[in-house]
Order: C-alpha cells, then sequence, then structure tokens
C-alpha cells in the first residue's frame, strides 16, 4: 500500500470513528450500556464471571472479550463508552470490504473499505435525521457493545462469506465451525434468530432439500442450547416472561416504526434492480429481513423504541446493499462523498458533546458527587437496577453494591453477588431513593441513623446494610 492509500484509510477509519462516538454520545448512557463493561471489570479483577446473574443474553462473545482491554486501561464508564463505540461498525466494515473485494475484481480494497464507510455513515444520519427515534435506536447497538449489534454484523458476515466458500477451512475443520456457532448463539440468542431467517432465505426450487437439512440441524442446534441456557439460567425465564407481559405501543405505531427502517433498503434494492445489479446474495438478504422484520412484529417483541434494537439487522444489510450502488458512482464524487460525511459527523460530534443538553435522568451525576463528597468509601450503596451500576462504576468501585427492587428487596439481575462484600460492612450505608417506593423512602426517613443528602435523592444511614 502507498502512503496515499494509507492515510485514505487512516481517513476512513477516522470517520467511523467520529460517527460511533456522535452515536454513542448522542443519547447519554445507563446501566444496561455497562453491560460489558462491568464483566470485563470483573475478569480483570476476580479472573472469572463466577456470581453473575445473566438475563437471557450474556454478550460473552465477542462483546466482553473485546471490553477486557477498554476496562483494563479506563476506569470512567463514559470515556469506555467512547473508546470501545467505533470497535462493531469499524470492524464490519473491514470485513465486508474484504469479502466485496475477494469476489469482484471491478474495484479494490481501500475503494471498497472507503465506500461502505460512506454508506454506515449516510445510513445512520440520514435515517436518523428522517426517520427520528425509531430509526436511531435501530443503528445505535452498532455503536455500543451490547444490544445485538454483533449478532446482527457476524449473522450478515457468515451468510456472504459461507455462500462464496471464502473459508474453507470450516468447511474441513466442524468442530471449529460448531464452536464458533456455538460461542455466537450462547452469546446472543438473537445470533440463531437472524441466522435462521437468512437460511430460511436461500430456500429454492433446485436446492430446498439441502437448505432444509441445514436449517433443520441449525435450528435443533440453536434449541438445544436455548434450552440448556433456560434450565441452568433462572433469569432467563423471568426475562421471556417480562418480554412477552410487556405492555407494548400501539401495534400501528410499531407497524409504521418497522416501515420506516423499511424505506431504506427497499429503495436500494430498486435500485440496484434498475441498475441490473442486484446480485442473488443481495435479494437474499432483503428477503430475510423482511421475514425477520414481520416475525418480530407478529411476536410482539418490540414494546417502545428501544425495543427497534432487535431489528438492528437492517443496518448492515443496507451498509451491504447501498455500498454496492455506490461503488458506480465517479471517481471523484466518491472524494466528495468521503469529505461532505466527514465534515456532518464532526458537527454531529460537536452538536451531541458541546452544545446538546447532556440528558442525566438515568447517568445520577448528583447522587454520585454527594457520595464522593462524603469521603466515605468502602462503605455500603444500597440502590435500583438503574442507579445501581452507575454509580458502583463510576466511583471505581469504592464501595459495596447492593441492587434492590422497590421495595428494598435484594434483587440479583445482571449484577454480580460479589460486589456485596468487595468490603468489610462498616456501619454506614448509602440508600439511592430513585425507583424506590414512596412508602420504603418514608420508613427510611423515619430513621434515627438517617441522613437526607442531594434533596433527598440520597440517604446516608449509619447501620449495617443487611439491617436496614
Amino acid at each position: 500500500m502507498n502512503i496515499k492509500t494509507h492515510i485514505q484509510s487512516l481517513s476512513v477509519i477516522l470517520l467511523l470513528s467520529v460517527l460511533s462516538i456522535a452515536f454513542a454520545s448522542l443519547r447519554g448512557y445507563n446501566s444496561d450500556s455497562l453491560y460489558s463493561y462491568s464483566q470485563a471489570k470483573d475478569l480483570l479483577q476476580f479472573g472469572s464471571l463466577s456470581g453473575w446473574t445473566f438475563p437471557a443474553i450474556s454478550f460473552l462473545v465477542p462483546d466482553v472479550i473485546l471490553s477486557l482491554p477498554f476496562a483494563a486501561i479506563l476506569d470512567n464508564p463514559y470515556n469506555f463508552l467512547l473508546a470501545s463505540s467505533p470497535i462493531q461498525i469499524i470492524l464490519f466494515i473491514y470485513l465486508f470490504s474484504l469479502y466485496y473485494t475477494s469476489n469482484n475484481t471491478n474495484t479494490d480494497f481501500p475503494t471498497t473499505f472507503t465506500i461502505a464507510a460512506i454508506s454506515a455513515a449516510a445510513i445512520a444520519i440520514l435515517g436518523s435525521v428522517v426517520f427520528r427515534d425509531v430509526f436511531y435506536f435501530m443503528v445505535e447497538p452498532f455503536f455500543i457493545l451490547v444490544h445485538h449489534g454483533f449478532a446482527a454484523s457476524f449473522a450478515v458476515l457468515i451468510f456472504l462469506y459461507a455462500k462464496h466458500d471464502v473459508f474453507l477451512v470450516f468447511k474441513k475443520h466442524y468442530f471449529l465451525s460448531a464452536l464458533g456457532l456455538f460461542l455466537l448463539i450462547v452469546s446472543d440468542f438473537y445470533f440463531a434468530f437472524y441466522f435462521g431467517f437468512l437460511i430460511i432465505s436461500t430456500f429454492s426450487k433446485t436446492q430446498w432439500r439441502k437448505t432444509l437439512v441445514i436449517l433443520v440441524a441449525f435450528s435443533a442446534f440453536s434449541i438445544a442450547i436455548f434450552l440448556a441456557s433456560y434450565l441452568m439460567n433462572p433469569s432467563l425465564g423471568f426475562y421471556a416472561n417480562n418480554s412477552l407481559n410487556a405492555t407494548n405501543d400501539s401495534r400501528a405505531s410499531v407497524f409504521m416504526g418497522i416501515v420506516f427502517i423499511l424505506v431504506l433498503p427497499t429503495i436500494f434494492v430498486v435500485r440496484l434492480w434498475q441498475m441490473k445489479s442486484l446480485t442473488e446474495e443481495f435479494k437474499q438478504l432483503y428477503i430475510a429481513f423482511l421475514l425477520i422484520a414481520f416475525a418480530i412484529f407478529f411476536m410482539g417483541l418490540i414494546a417502545d423504541k428501544y425495543a427497534f434494537r432487535y431489528l438492528t439487522i437492517a443496518y448492515p444489510i443496507s451498509i451491504v446493499l447501498c455500498t454496492k450502488i455506490l461503488l458506480s458512482i465517479p471517481e471523484r464524487y466518491k472524494k466528495l462523498l468521503l469529505c461532505f460525511c466527514f465534515l456532518f459527523v464532526l458537527s454531529l460530534t460537536i452538536y451531541a458533546n458541546f452544545l446538546k443538553e447532556k440528558p442525566g435522568r438515568f447517568a445520577f451525576h448528583d447522587e454520585i458527587k454527594c457520595i464522593q463528597e462524603m469521603g466515605l468509601s468502602q462503605s455500603t450503596i444500597v440502590a435500583d437496577y438503574w442507579p445501581a451500576k452507575m454509580i458502583f462504576e463510576s466511583t471505581n468501585r469504592q464501595y459495596n453494591l447492593i441492587q434492590v427492587d422497590g421495595n428494598l428487596n435484594e434483587r440479583n439481575w445482571v449484577n454480580n453477588s460479589r460486589w456485596k462484600t468487595l468490603y468489610a460492612d462498616n456501619g454506614i450505608t448509602f440508600v439511592i431513593t430513585d425507583q424506590l417506593s414512596k412508602d420504603v423512602i418514608s420508613r427510611l426517613n423515619e430513621k434515627k441513623e438517617a441522613q437526607s443528602l442531594c434533596g433527598g435523592k440520597v440517604l446516608l444511614i449509619r447501620v449495617e446494610a443487611a439491617s436496614i
């Protein structure tokens, strides 16, 4: 590679990094965002994830593994969020560009890498501006190390690579293939969901028997893993029950949200058809997404705007389709597009970090400041799920943590029981009142040992946590 190519590649990586930071910082962060960060911290601190209570999804491979170097270097969870945000999108664009150039002689890797990055930036920005929250929450998982971004990207990549037999090694090593699929499925069941529909999209009159055998084998493999996880993890049943019984937005609004997400990939497919460039695998990607979208709709998995993350596979599919279209434009326009995207993304980053008011609802800055100002480290924090990890990690684990529900009953949910006993109980407990019931807060305030801090957001109670 010559120096010009190196500069171009670095410019693309910079574009994707700035895009990722913009999207990761646009909405702020909460306890959900710290999922992989907390697990990585535990692996570094304890050497294992013993004591962890998982919900349906562990995100161990590759989210937690890729989080390890960032968690080792960074003690601030928000800095971790920003630093790790480009991982998924850069990895997807890189691997897709390798795939595309290995199967198309009319383009080279630097050009494909650049155009794919432009497509990723343009789709994320345009879709979020036009279709607002629905689209934003669909693409957001690609900029946070949770919420099915890797499940979607690996499903699309493995599908594309397998179609062209690029990874012949897996045909010769069935154990490695099974192990890879096992790790992806057990880490995120949505990988099995996405990949299963991608297999279905390949059905044809001539090869339907072969496809059926593959589908049945993959489905049986996935179901076996799911059932084993269900039996070993009681939280999975709780998660599934909550998902099925969640209070949903109106079916009409959910359906319209899905239609909005379908607009861009549909436009791309129509354009490729007009260009006579709609290849079989691209057509199958689009069909698979249609099936996934309507399956999720009829299963009632989308309860609100945040749940549109389950459709995040629309993003990599749209990038693939858009890249094919943009590769056909003249070279001078490609450079203009790169410059335009970079300026737009840079402006978005400046807006998100310096001009836009930071959403503080689930950041708990006041509570963190109050606790730190008291200078009583190695005490115990008692809090609901939403403030619990935010305060625990933002204070660099200088306190014990007991997670509770609104009635002050201990609740093990996406946390580690080891956090309760990091330090010997010194008889000082901080109770975070956010999400606690009014009756509980009233009862705690009546204790003579209680001291109200931050306008009642924190109660300092000079008793052991177990006696509250």
